[in-house]
């Protein structure tokens, strides 16, 4: 899934809770900045913590 973004330059995951867009949009910025790009993530304080650990 993530391999197929490669192009897109800008992306809203939505979906349903446990649906994984969570960890894709986390999984997609970790790899762009790997990469050297410059990234912005916005949601919730409480998912602010559980990404950082």
């Amino acid at each position: 899934m993530l391999d197929s973004t490669l192009s897109i330059i800008r992306a809203r995951l939505v979906g349903g809770a446990g649906s994984g867009n969570t960890w894709l949009a986390v999984e997609k910025a970790k790899r762009l900045t790997k990469d050297g790009q410059r990234v912005g993530l916005f949601f919730s304080a409480r998912l602010r913590r559980e990404v950082a650990a």
